[in-house]
């Protein structure tokens, strides 16, 4: 039960630290930031035109063109980023103190 729950902790502080690490790069950082926000319209670009476009196909291209926002791929970009940077603060300290897992 302590693994489920570190694991869930270490998920919701990625999620956090995710956010803070957003809002740092928009205010200290504003042309990186700008090279994010292109990357990520690029990725919403290529997901879209991925859908193949039939003759149902135009709802389900309009529908992944709805749901997938550059703002969602910026945000899951620094999640993705914090939880990396976390599992290989958790991996040190463990590796420092000799636990095992």
């Amino acid at each position: 039960m302590t693994r489920f729950l570190m694991s869930i902790g270490n998920l919701v502080f990625a999620f956090f630290l995710g956010a803070v690490a957003l809002v740092i790069v928009a205010i200290q950082f504003p042309d990186l930031f700008s090279v994010i926000l292109d990357g990520a319209d690029v990725v919403k670009t290529n997901l879209t035109s991925a859908v193949p476009v039939s003759e149902g196909g135009q709802v389900y291209k309009n529908l992944v063109r709805y749901l997938i926002e550059e703002q969602q791929l910026v945000f899951m970009f620094f999640v993705i980023v914090a939880r990396v940077i976390l599992s290989f603060l958790m991996w040190l300290v463990s590796s420092l103190l000799g636990l095992k897992s």
